[in-house]
């Protein structure tokens, strides 16, 4: 069992034989996904790429206005730590594309994850054009995680189905709370 400082008073403890409930904030809760189907689908791409890339399983997972959650196992070489921060990294650097903070690079093809990242880029340049389209002149501050991420082990078959049932019903619970606010 390896552990993790967090901060300087906390510390991680992985265990692969756990699925971990996940939750990441954007900067600020910044509502960077709310009613934005192309950020949505940047943060799905990285998912899906987490879950080849970094060899774990990736149990379920919603985006709402301003977060994202999901349920992970470890299952590789990777821990939970890096599974999560590739997915922060790789979709901030994506989005960032997207609004044009960040310059499409040339990929070097030698390297194990090209493939990968060739995938995502074109698709990326897609969404970029669509974005374009759709929110003309939008102005949106560059894109960032809060740091860090908070998560909770999932250590039963009750508080498995709790966590499930949460994660999968979050957008219901938005949906009828922007209504509220309308």
């Amino acid at each position: 069992m390896k552990i993790f400082r967090l901060h300087k008073h906390q510390k991680r403890i992985y265990q692969k034989e756990y699925f971990y409930s996940i939750t990441i904030v954007t900067q600020d809760r910044f509502p960077y996904f709310k009613d934005n189907k192309i950020f949505q689908k940047v943060i799905k791409l990285n998912i899906k790429l987490a879950k080849q890339v970094k060899k774990c399983a990736i149990y379920c997972y919603n985006i709402v206005d301003n977060h994202c959650q999901l349920m992970i196992k470890q299952k590789g070489q990777y821990n939970i730590s890096q599974i999560v921060q590739f997915i922060k990294r790789n979709s901030s650097q994506d989005i960032n594309k997207i609004l044009g903070y960040n310059k499409f690079w040339k990929i070097n093809k030698s390297d194990a994850n090209a493939h990968w990242r060739l995938t995502v880029d074109n698709r990326i340049n897609r969404l970029k054009r669509k974005f374009d389209d759709v929110f003309d002149n939008a102005d949106f501050p560059k894109f960032k995680w809060q740091k860090s991420f908070h998560h909770r082990i999932i250590y039963s078959e009750g508080y498995f189905e709790n966590a499930f049932n949460y994660i999968i019903g979050n957008r219901e619970i938005h949906r009828e709370r922007d209504k509220l606010i309308k």
